[in-house]
């Protein structure tokens, strides 16, 4: 039965397939996952990375009182050998290579437990330092969004604010909407209180209008989930206009569409 991608990223085996350590039905399902899910192959580059990076900084070296307990182990394993082949073996130094030969084994096995529980602690760690960047980013995005606020609020509440309510047009009198402007500190806060609604293909887009000039293109938006909505500020405007235009906004205005003007 062939397994799933998540099941092969959380067994274990692309680690052991790295070391060489796979035989049998783990070994196939491994390649077969590999040619299945081509998001493995990064996976297995990262795991050699991780490993050959161990290997060199830590060269590890099993501790000594595991060396001790496999040498017990080798030695009562080969005194039985010998007490049954009645030192037949050692004579043709057979003995010796499977102690040596067994001994490697073991010593395999630990550097590969240590090579893997390194790798895993390491995977771990890296998924903490991502969710703390997420955290620290949230926390940034939250502290600008309230120091928008705090500076908003500054705004609509210093002296120098004008709250102008817009003359609605006779083709939308529902338009119900007031702009809180503030030249000397060249901020305009737009409350929407009621506007008409928008096609799918539309938006609003508020226009700066200063003498006999063109009107001058400012911002376009589809309506607000807050009170009110920091808008552009130009010195000398005469009148702020809002009409409906194609969605996006245009270069000119279509009068047909005016809903509101905010006389300054």
């Amino acid at each position: 039965m062939s397994m799933k991608l998540n099941e092969i990223l959380d067994s274990g085996l692309l680690e052991l397939y790295v070391l060489g350590k796979l035989t049998g039905t783990e070994l196939r399902e491994v390649e077969q996952a590999i040619q299945k899910f081509p998001e493995i192959k990064p996976e297995l580059f990262e795991i050699e990375k991780a490993l050959f990076r161990y290997d060199n900084l830590y060269k590890v070296t099993p501790a000594a009182h595991n060396i001790k307990k496999i040498m017990s182990q080798v030695e009562g394993s080969n005194s039985s050998d010998n007490s049954g082949n009645k030192g037949s073996d050692t004579k043709d130094g057979k003995g010796g290579s499977s102690k040596w030969g067994f001994l490697s084994s073991l010593l395999s096995l630990l550097l590969l437990g240590s090579l893997y529980f390194s790798y895993t602690k390491q995977k771990d760690a890296d998924l903490v330092i991502e969710d703390q960047a997420k955290l620290i980013e949230d926390c940034e995005e939250q502290k600008s969004q309230f120091e928008a606020r705090r500076d908003m609020y500054a705004a609509l509440l210093d002296l120098e604010t004008t709250k102008i309510k817009a003359g609605p047009t006779d083709k939308y009198p529902e338009t119900d909407m007031v702009i809180h402007s503030n030249p000397t500190l060249q901020k305009n806060y737009i409350q929407l209180n009621t506007l008409p609604p928008l096609a799918d293909n539309q938006s609003y887009q508020l226009w700066s209008l200063k003498g006999d000039n063109p009107p001058v293109p400012m911002d376009v938006f589809e309506g607000s989930t807050e009170e009110f909505l920091e808008v552009g500020f130009i010195d000398g405007t005469n009148a702020y206009a809002i009409t409906i235009e194609q969605r996006g906004g245009a270069t000119s205005p279509n009068l047909e569409n005016l809903i509101g003007v905010f006389s300054i």
